[in-house]
């Protein structure tokens, strides 16, 4: 029998802080006017683009290379080596997260362990005494 299935408040513990940090980040996308020289410059951990025909794609760790917008992206299963050319790219934008979610989000979870905490739950290990026994 699985952890979570034997202590469901636990399992719906989990459930509700990842909830409540996803829901609480707040990501904004922001565009970027020079894509070749922004990326260059500020080496962005992704970037989302917009592609001539409105495509999107998420790439990764991105870099110029002889006028091409190269990273990984990730597709069905794998990672993949994609190159762009620049002349297919519409617009760039960069992800930011907004720090104000990030902290309500951060303390929402904290509310929540200590919550749970504070149930006194039994997790089935006896505790210390039990070696004692």
């Amino acid at each position: 029998m699985d952890f979570c299935n034997r202590h469901p408040i636990l399992g719906r513990g989990v459930a509700a802080i990842l909830a409540a940090l996803n829901a609480s980040a707040c990501v904004s996308w922001l565009p970027v006017r020079n894509a070749d020289s922004y990326v260059t410059a500020q080496r962005p951990s992704s970037v989302r683009v917009t592609l001539v025909n409105n495509e999107q794609v998420n790439l990764y760790h991105p870099i110029v290379v002889d006028s091409q917008l190269v990273g990984r992206r990730w597709t069905e299963a794998a990672w993949t080596e994609d190159s762009i050319p620049l002349r297919q790219v519409k617009s760039v934008e960069v992800a930011y997260v907004k720090p104000g979610g990030l902290i309500a989000g951060i303390a929402v979870a904290a509310l929540i362990v200590a919550a749970l905490v504070g149930t006194n739950l039994n997790f089935g290990f006896g505790g210390l005494g039990g070696l004692h026994e």
